[in-house]
C-alpha cells in the first residue's frame, strides 16, 4: 500500500511540472493569433520556459518576417 502512494504522489508531482509558465501560454497565444501569417511548411516545435520559440520550415516560399513580427507583438494589430 505504501508502495502504491509514493507511485501516485510520483505522478501527481510529475503532472504539475507539466504546466506551462506564463510566459509560455503568453507565446503560445500569440502564435494562435497568428496563424494567419504563418508560412506555408513552418511549424513551431517548441516554446521554452521563457517564452523564446523554435520552429522548423519545409517551404521557402514565403517570408516569415511578418509572422515572427506578429508574435513578438501578442497578435495582429
Amino acid at each position: 500500500m505504501r508502495t502504491l502512494l509514493v507511485i501516485a504522489s510520483l505522478l501527481l508531482t510529475g503532472c504539475a511540472t507539466l504546466a506551462n509558465t506564463p510566459e509560455q501560454a503568453r507565446t503560445w497565444a500569440s502564435i494562435e493569433k497568428c496563424k494567419a501569417l504563418q508560412p506555408s511548411g513552418y511549424q513551431v516545435t517548441r516554446v521554452e520556459p521563457d517564452g523564446r520559440y523554435f520552429y522548423k520550415f519545409g517551404d521557402f516560399g514565403g517570408g516569415a518576417r511578418p509572422w515572427q513580427d506578429c508574435i513578438r507583438t501578442g497578435g495582429p494589430a
